[in-house]
């Protein structure tokens, strides 16, 4: 886990890069659960917060999936 800071009301980008033969589908997830963004067959998928607030803190992650197998990453984010 990636842990990361921003202040309220600013604006948060958190990018995903996925490399892999065949092409993954990608999955984000707000705290292990919460779907927030779906795209396929992509190596960047990115998600943009703007005027972050305290309901947007919590562990976002990325989780890259094909037939071979799957791969995640978290980044873990506080709002001050």
């Amino acid at each position: 886990i990636t842990n990361d800071e921003i202040n309220e009301g600013e604006t948060k980008t958190i990018c995903c890069y996925v490399v892999s033969n065949p092409a993954p589908s990608a999955t984000r997830l707000l705290n292990g659960s919460q779907e927030i963004f779906v795209t396929y067959q992509t190596k960047q998928t990115c998600y943009t917060i703007k005027h972050v607030s305290r309901y947007d803190q919590g562990n976002y992650t990325c989780l890259a999936t094909n037939i071979i197998g799957k791969g995640s990453v978290t980044i873990s984010l506080q709002v001050n």
